[in-house]
C-alpha cells in the first residue's frame, strides 16, 4: 500500500467518524423528544392528594335546618295565625263527626269498623 493509499484510507476513516458523530447527535435528539412525547402521553403517576368531600345542602335540608331552632308545635304556630282549635282536614273532621256518637262494644272498641291500621298483620310479617 503506497502514501497515498493510505491518505485516503485515512480521509475515509475520519469522515465515516464524522458521519458517526452526526448520527449519535441526532439520535440524541430523537431521545430526548420521544422521551417528552412518551412523558406527555404516560407522565409519572402523582403522589394522590387527601379527599374533600364536600356537600351543599338542598332546599329542603336548609328549611329543615331553620326549623329545628324552634320550641314551639305546629299547632303553637297555628294558634298564632288565629286557628281555635289544631289543624283538622274536611274529611277528617266528617268522620269524626259521623263516628262521635258510637256506643263502645263489650271490648272497648265502637261498633262502627275503625280507621285501617298502617302496621303490617302478625301473620304476614316478613313472608315473601
Amino acid at each position: 500500500m503506497n502514501e497515498m493509499q493510505q491518505e485516503r484510507l485515512v480521509k475515509a476513516f475520519e469522515d465515516i467518524a464524522d458521519g458517526n458523530r452526526r448520527i449519535a447527535r441526532s439520535l440524541e435528539g430523537l431521545e430526548q423528544s420521544a422521551k417528552k412525547a412518551v412523558d406527555n402521553l404516560w407522565p409519572e403517576a402523582k403522589k394522590p392528594r387527601e379527599a374533600v368531600v364536600t356537600h351543599v345542602p338542598t332546599e329542603e335540608e336548609k328549611l329543615k335546618q331553620r326549623q329545628q331552632g324552634t320550641e314551639s308545635s305546629g299547632d303553637d304556630w297555628l294558634k298564632e295565625l288565629g286557628a281555635d282549635e289544631p289543624f283538622i282536614g274536611e274529611r277528617e273532621r266528617e268522620w269524626l263527626k259521623e263516628h262521635a256518637n258510637d256506643k263502645p262494644t263489650e271490648q272497648g272498641g265502637t261498633s262502627e269498623p275503625q280507621a285501617p291500621s298502617t302496621e303490617a298483620p302478625q301473620g304476614e310479617a316478613g313472608t315473601s
